[in-house]
């Protein structure tokens, strides 16, 4: 009796450090996942396809593990020391195939080569990953099988949440990737030796499983092939949802993953310990599935609602912005999909209750179990991510997986289960009838008050692989969304930046020919490059087709460049793109979303950039868009330290209030003022900067901000950004703070790049730079001026501003401040605002005065009311020039 008693202690002692082992093992199978998907997409590029590749291999490999493994665990003696191999192969096996990966970009192999490779690297140790868990949950069959597998789940999943957490929020942000992959290796090498201690008695052999017994185990694999399938499914439309309604960083995509996974975790943890003495385990089990349907729905249903209350709460409990948006993430994902993970957890164990009633054969019936589940989830992925999504759209996409669910419930799970039936014909309903409408007028109005939108305002939607793309009116302009990001619209400010990303490079390349562009946007820039006359060639790499197909929308402003015979299109990954061929170009430009948002950084970092520089020709020039308002001044830095680090001799230039250009040749920058002067001369590419507020080469070079020499300096304390050290993507900065001498013009530095500039053309080229100074002082004020104050200031610049001359482009972009200043009053003071502002750039005093009175009447009678406003306007009236 004593000895029985003290053997089954040291089972469950087992069992306890089992389930230690297994949590590393979850840890580092998901680490390793991570850094795969990232060393992939340096390859791949940072598409549907690099994760897809990554994901599908690393499922494949669990699937074959488990069917190879499961029956090597049965006839074992020791599966506890199996398991211990396995894990010293996963360390080993996968430190060889990061390295390998690592390799593949300087390879230039084909796009299908390349995936051929990582597919043979990563299949060993993803097989031998499918072995642990027949391993291990054979070698605790001694105990209660279901609670056991359920319990070895669960802590393989909470070690995949811990890894979701610390790998993203702590560990390649703290020690890169190289080393971040030192912690995984490592982390195998302890799971693999504390296994070696467990159960060092022999475990006797399984008795095979009879054959008659097959068919209702056959039917319980579909089923849960197809749970995997949905499962996979769901996750990945969950996800998209999640990151049009949040920010799409790093730190929420780790967040939505571990909320994912510890839904899992914890549905079959809870579920373990009553699983065993339910009765009817197969109807459970179908109306666990039919839940997973139904609580989907309710819970898309509900989430615009439980998201005001989100946004509208957690800003008052959590002071930190950056915490602030993972928070809102995870109450949102818990949201949307903790009852849907918290079943599928619960189904997982039922399944495990299902195949084990007799414990025989545990490792080969918990191989097959997760092999047809993986197997699932692969098709599912790839189904949803390449099918599903583009063709369906994200809503039906959400309803055909439901539906799927409640069908494999009802016709694969048989027998007398009316309540089953009947739950399931009430889902299949549910579902059917609203089918994706309901939803997307559910969802319309929150992602559009996201986006500053009304709905009815919103001219374009669509779902694509990559991404939900909008196109949506506003009184500034049209505008482009991608996810939850404003990318770029025709407002005056945009327009201009986009031309001059084109313009810029192609102006100061002695002799251009051919031109790429990577990221379509609107168009704008492929629009200016297309307009220039030398180019026998424009190529554009887009990712989004979504966004390709809105580009129609922009027809306006981009010149209809989709139309144009010069230009080549081509959908793919820019980086990508540029690994696989073996082109040249005079000039690329590049404009992708901005450098925080998940995997983007792989287009800002020192590693691209030297890319970039090995397809110019020899006198290439590259130009990349810095957004200011979305960068703090440490991701500013970030930004330019990378850039300067291929590009000593870059520069910088103002392409808008809020939009940087940053420049780099090949060899250095030398520009021949006579050449670019005469090719301005141009007539419809002399219209065209016109349109901009470019009225001549003097004006194009005022846009100059500062040279290396400053940008060396101002980075001297910064990291270089690499695709080992991802520093960018980690930002923390979540305010714009700005150290003000970015904005002061260091015109000084220019006349070192440009030959043959005339002194007369220096003089106009400073005065131009003044002027636009006081532009931007003007458009970038921290408060909104008032109608009073407006003219106040439009009148004070009359004589600063004469030098640029009659501009039309002012005219307009100050008249959207004043749109923005005047708000109910816009109707009325639009017009009268836009004739002040064209008089006073072009010393018109009567016309000035003139529109001064038909603001001043105008103004509501509050506002002619106020004292200080009319002691202002008298003020104005005696006074025309510039305040001291």
């Amino acid at each position: 009796m004593t000895n029985q008693t003290n053997h089954e202690g040291e089972k469950r002692g087992s069992l306890s450090l089992a389930l230690i082992v297994f949590l590393l093992s979850g840890f580092s199978a998901l680490t390793f996942e991570v850094l795969w998907v990232r060393l992939a997409s340096h390859s791949l590029g940072v598409t549907t396809w690099a994760v897809s590749v990554v994901v599908s291999t690393f499922m494949g490999g669990l699937a074959l593990g488990g069917v190879l493994f499961g029956p090597i665990a049965d006839r074992h003696p020791r599966p506890s020391r199996l398991y211990s191999k396995l894990e010293l192969g996963i360390a080993f096996s996968g430190l060889a195939a990061s390295l390998l990966l690592d390799q593949v970009p300087s390879w230039g192999w084909s796009f299908w080569g390349q995936v051929t490779v990582i597919v043979l690297a990563l299949i060993i140790p993803c097989t031998l990953m499918g072995g642990t868990l027949p391993a291990l949950g054979r070698a605790m069959s001694g105990l209660a099988p279901t609670r056991a597998l359920a319990k070895l789940y669960a802590s393989n999943t909470a070690g995949a949440v811990l890894a979701a957490f610390l790998t993203d929020w702590v560990l390649v942000p703290q020690l890169g990737v190289s080393k971040t992959l030192g912690v995984v290796v490592a982390t195998s090498l302890l799971a693999a030796g504390i296994a070696w201690q467990l159960v060092a008695h022999p475990v006797k052999a399984s008795e095979p499983e009879k054959e008659e017994n097959w068919p209702s185990y056959h039917r319980i694999f579909a089923t849960y092939f197809f749970a995997g399938f949905t499962s996979l499914g769901l996750q990945l439309a969950w996800t998209r949802l999640v990151m049009a309604m949040s920010r799409p960083s790093i730190y929420n995509f780790s967040t939505l993953l571990a909320v994912f996974l510890a839904g899992l975790a914890l549905g079959s943890a809870v579920s373990s310990g009553w699983a065993d003495s339910v009765k009817k385990p197969r109807a459970w089990f179908g109306a666990t599935l039919v839940g997973i349907s139904f609580s989907s729905l309710l819970c898309l249903l509900s989430i615009g609602f439980l998201d005001q209350i989100i946004t509208a709460n957690t800003s008052k409990i959590v002071s930190n912005p950056l915490l602030a948006s993972a928070v809102m993430c995870a109450l949102r994902c818990v949201a949307l999909f903790g009852i849907p993970t918290l079943l599928m957890g619960v189904a997982f164990t039922l399944a495990a209750r299902l195949i084990s009633q007799d414990g025989r054969s545990i490792g080969t019936l918990v191989g097959r179990l997760a092999t047809s589940n993986t197997t699932g989830a692969i098709l599912g992925s790839l189904t949803t991510a390449f099918f599903l999504l583009p063709h369906l759209g994200l809503f039906r996409s959400f309803i055909f997986l439901m539906l799927l669910e409640v069908a494999v419930a009802v016709f694969l799970l048989r027998g007398n289960f009316k309540w089953v039936k009947a739950l399931s014909a009430l889902t299949f309903c549910a579902l059917f009838l609203p089918a994706g409408t309901l939803l997307y007028s559910v969802y319309l109005p929150v992602w559009s008050a996201s986006w500053g939108l009304k709905p009815d305002s919103i001219q374009y939607f669509r779902d694509d692989s990559y991404s939900t793309v909008a196109v949506g009116d506003t009184d500034a302009g049209r505008f482009l969304m991608v996810n939850s990001t404003r990318m770029m619209g025709d407002a005056p400010e945009g327009q201009r930046y986009a031309a001059l990303m084109g313009h810029l490079p192609t102006l100061f390349h002695p002799d251009p020919h051919r031109a790429l562009v990577i990221c379509f946007g609107c168009g704008m820039t492929a629009g200016a490059l297309n307009q220039q006359p030398e180019f026998s060639e424009v190529v554009c790499v887009e990712l989004s087709k979504a966004v390709l197909d809105a580009g129609h929308l922009f027809a306006r402003s981009n010149g209809d460049v989709k139309n144009s015979e010069k230009m080549e299109f081509v959908l793919a990954d820019g980086r990508n793109y540029l690994l696989r061929t073996q082109e040249k170009f005079d000039v690329i430009t590049f404009e992708p979303p901005p450098p925080t948002q998940i995997g983007v950084v792989n287009l800002y970092s020192a590693d691209y950039y030297e890319l970039c520089k090995s397809r110019l020709t020899e006198n290439g020039i590259v130009c990349q868009w810095v957004p200011l308002l979305l960068l703090d001044e440490p991701d500013l830095r970030l930004v330019v330290k990378a850039f300067l680090e291929v590009f000593p001799d870059a520069t910088l230039w103002e392409g808008s209030k809020d939009d940087y250009l940053l420049i780099g040749a090949k060899n250095g920058l030398k520009v021949d003022y006579e050449n670019l002067s005469e090719r301005m001369k141009e007539p419809a590419l002399r219209e065209k900067l016109r349109s901009i507020g470019i009225n001549n080469p003097e004006g194009l070079l005022a846009t100059y901000m500062h040279g290396p020499e400053f940008m060396a300096e101002m980075t001297r304390q910064t990291p270089v950004t690499t695709d080992d050290r991802p520093y960018l993507e980690y930002s923390t900065s979540v305010r714009i703070n700005w150290d003000p001498r970015w904005r002061r013009r260091d015109i000084a530095s220019l006349w070192g790049f440009f030959d043959n500039i005339p002194a007369a053309s220096k003089v106009q080229i400073e005065r131009e730079s003044a002027a636009w100074d006081v532009y931007r002082e003007l458009s970038v004020t921290p408060r909104v001026p008032g109608p009073v104050e407006m003219i106040q200031l439009l009148s004070g610049l009359r004589k600063t501003l004469a030098v640029l001359q009659p501009n039309a482009y002012l005219a307009k972009t100050v008249t959207g401040f004043a749109a923005m200043a005047y708000q109910p009053d816009l109707a009325a003071l639009k017009e009268p605002a836009a004739r002040l502002w064209a008089a006073t750039i072009s010393g018109q005093t009567a016309e000035a005065e003139a529109a001064q009175q038909a603001l001043r009447t105008s103004l509501s009678p509050e506002q002619q009311q106020q004292r200080h406003h009319r002691q202002i306007l008298e003020q104005q009236d005696r006074k025309a020039g510039p305040p001291e």
